[in-house]
């Protein structure tokens, strides 16, 4: 599980290994490219000190530091587009881990707002349910109704269903620790009351 993996007592830090995330690496946007090179042209991107890329634009392809990128338009939309070399999917952008442009999906990245407050319990769950209100435009009480313009589109439905199921989660969770902390105290209550009968003052 992504979220799984602790290196901080912070709940609302991010657990997932730095190699697995999009920001730990360089990557490119075919949209940048695409307006700077020109067919024959040459230019060096720079990530961070010492990170260099030499990039070579070629008929139909980039050359980057010697791996060729096809490069090609989007099916429906006049958008470029890279193909991802490995598995050969249009992409608008590509990440080089260990060497190889790929997409994120090929090489298994994700972004670090994916995995903040993953694992992090009641005060992760209230930090999502509160994030997915905003993003969908709702009422920020928790149970409140979702404004019907929001399900209308894709995704905004998805986040509001999963934020649906998060406070039904959330609801159940409190519930549940209600209904403990009451047979708790009627526990403890049960006990003095025997304690005080078997007590011969």
């Amino acid at each position: 599980m992504p979220g799984a993996f602790t290196r901080t007592d912070d709940p609302g830090h991010n657990r997932t290994p730095a190699e697995k995330l999009l920001e730990a690496w360089p990557q490119i946007d075919v949209h940048m490219l695409a307006r700077q090179l020109t067919e024959g042209a040459e230019t060096t991107i720079s990530f961070k000190p010492g990170l260099h890329f030499s990039v070579k634009a070629k008929a139909g392809f980039l050359d980057i530091n010697g791996q060729q990128i096809r490069v090609g338009w989007h099916a429906s939309l006049p958008l470029r587009t890279f193909e991802c070399p490995r598995c050969g999917k249009p992409k608008y952008k590509l990440s080089c881990v260990n060497g190889a442009w790929w997409c994120a999906r090929c090489h298994g990245l994700s972004h670090t707002s994916r995995h903040r407050w993953r694992g992090a319990g009641e005060r992760g769950r209230r930090a999502r349910i509160e994030w997915l209100r905003r993003r969908i435009g709702a009422d920020s009480r928790p149970g409140a109704p979702s404004p019907a313009g929001s399900l209308r589109n894709l995704r905004k439905l998805r986040l509001a269903i999963e934020l649906r199921d998060l406070e039904l989660g959330y609801a159940a969770h409190n519930r549940e620790k209600v209904s403990n902390v009451v047979e708790k105290r009627l526990d403890d209550r049960r006990r003095r009351q025997s304690r005080k009968r078997g007590d011969p003052s």
